[in-house]
């Protein structure tokens, strides 16, 4: 776990001080995030989480985000891979598409999807709206994000995801708030609850992110199908 964090960790530093950057880098981020449920904290996972954008013109992109979930309660790592392609028809909107694999032991999951992020009221807000294949069943994934500064360098969070899977949805709601130093990462807090029917779990998580790059990060993140269903 630690080896292929380093690893990300190296690869990015090499990409960004490398000649190809001043040649279309846009930005990077490293992050770290744990989450467990709060009746019962050995059911949860830690994310390594590393991701790169390029700008091709001055309106498109690609984007890779390479995640690894520990989790706790099982001799089991799941690995993600999600790639990006980013068209910006504005300074403060943003439209794409991603492809994504989630692996883990015995199989892996694969995604496909658009996505979207603007900023609105001095709000910024992202959604997704894709399809999962395990090869045996397939479903649908969406979701909507969004973070609302206030007081300096807090802001407010908020989010509301959910996959419909063999007749089954899950959904993920949480409120939150993060701090982002001037010059440092970006720290990050969140409770919510996970809903499966007539039942519904409580949760948090905690979390960190560096921002590289002139973007102060990437435009989008990780779709992975742990991020709404924990321990799939």
């Amino acid at each position: 776990m630690y080896h292929k964090t380093a690893v990300t960790a190296a690869a990015l530093a090499v990409l960004v001080s490398s000649p190809l950057t001043a040649q279309g880098f846009v930005g990077a981020e490293l992050g770290i995030d744990v989450f467990a449920f709060s009746d019962n904290t050995d059911l949860g996972y830690t994310t390594y989480n590393g991701s790169l954008e390029f700008g091709i013109t001055r309106n498109f992109g690609v984007a890779i985000d390479l995640s690894r979930y520990g989790l706790n309660s099982f001799d089991e790592n799941v690995d993600n891979v999600t790639l990006h392609g980013i068209y910006h028809p504005s300074a403060t909107m943003s439209v794409g598409a991603f492809a994504g694999r989630d692996y883990f032991t015995g199989g892996s999951i694969d995604s496909l999807g658009i996505e979207g992020g603007a900023e609105v009221l001095g709000a910024d807000l992202e959604g997704f709206l894709g399809r999962v294949d395990n090869g045996t069943d397939t479903g649908t994934i969406y979701g909507i994000s969004g973070a609302y500064p206030f007081g300096g360098n807090f802001a407010a969070t908020g989010e509301v995801k959910a996959a419909d899977i063999g007749g089954d949805t899950l959904t993920r709601a949480a409120l939150g708030a993060q701090y982002r130093f001037e010059r440092g990462p970006k720290l990050y807090a969140e409770i919510g609850t996970i809903d499966v029917g007539s039942s519904n779990e409580p949760f948090f998580s905690l979390g960190a992110t560096v921002a590289l790059g002139s973007q102060r990060g990437t435009t989008f993140g990780s779709r992975s199908l742990l991020d709404i269903v924990p321990g799939f």
